[in-house]
């Protein structure tokens, strides 16, 4: 399986003819095994560029995906805001309001969870003034209406 993951990949990244029969014929085969799909939503999460934001939104509406399995999140979410620098810090802030827009949404299923996944909001103060701007707007206005959890997670990252 490790063969076929990072064939995935390859084909994934780099747009090659193939990859969505591949992702496809993935998922089909793997469908009743929980840590290995993590892996194909993480795989999809990690295509560098911004362009990849679209994808991650459809993949939230994706049936395997599950807003109350930790691990599906943090293979979707946590690889956009972690491993995917290209996407998640789009010059439009695009990646910032996404990732703003599911910690309000999984705080409200778990708190903990999204109090966890807004550590990678931690590189704040070494962000360009720019991003730095857009990702604490974003922050702002999650910090607003978040759970005790979040808040102080949030509170932290904020005031760095």
């Amino acid at each position: 399986m490790t063969e076929e993951l990072a064939a995935l990949r390859v084909l994934v990244h780099y747009n090659l003819a193939g990859a969505d029969q591949a992702l496809a014929q993935f998922a089909e085969r793997w469908a009743d095994e929980a840590l290995v799909m993590d892996q194909w939503f993480a795989v999809q999460a990690s295509i560098p560029g911004p362009a990849s934001l679209s994808t991650i939104e459809a993949l939230m509406a994706h049936p395997a995906f599950d807003w109350t399995v930790p691990n599906r999140v943090r293979a979707l979410v946590g690889t956009l805001a972690n491993g995917n620098p290209s996407a998640f810090h789009s010059a439009d802030g695009e990646g910032y309001r996404l990732f703003a827009a599911v910690l309000t949404r999984l705080d409200g299923i778990n708190p903990q969870i999204a109090a966890r996944l807004a550590n990678a909001a931690a590189r704040l103060p070494k962000l360009e003034p720019g991003r730095r701007g857009q990702l604490a707007s974003a922050l702002e206005a999650v910090k607003k209406q978040a759970s005790d959890n979040l808040s102080e997670v949030l509170g932290r990252i904020l005031t760095a």
